[in-house]
């Protein structure tokens, strides 16, 4: 069963992970658009893949703030420039909280299993 995608934590070696996995697809989405060279029209169309990817940054985000019994809120903080980068790495090395918290017990689900938060 697949719970709702905010909820619970996520451990930060499935964070990092699925955070290259963003850049890939990202990557890809970008190289895409790309294709025929740089142009207005194209950066344009690249502005619906930096949007769309903003989704699943905030709710890995969110998921990793609550592992370090952290307020989700604070995820909008990518949204920052500047900060964003500071924000990304002080979620990317801080450690999560031992045992179970406001959230939830330990994401020590496999990498699959936690990306798409499914329970059980």
């Amino acid at each position: 069963m697949y719970a709702n995608p905010l909820k619970g934590r996520m451990n930060r070696q499935n964070f990092i992970y699925g955070q290259i996995i963003l850049i890939v697809i990202i990557t890809l989405g970008a190289a895409a658009v790309f294709r025929d060279g740089l142009n207005i029209y194209t950066i344009n169309r690249l502005i619906p893949v930096l949007v769309l990817a903003t989704i699943p940054q905030i709710v890995l985000t969110v998921r990793r703030l609550h592992d370090m019994n952290i307020s989700g809120l604070w995820s909008f903080l990518i949204l920052t420039p500047y900060i964003s980068l500071l924000f990304a790495v002080f979620v990317s090395v801080r450690s999560g909280t031992e045992g179970k918290n406001q959230y939830g017990a330990p994401d020590t689900r496999n990498l699959v299993d936690s990306l798409l938060n499914k329970q059980g």
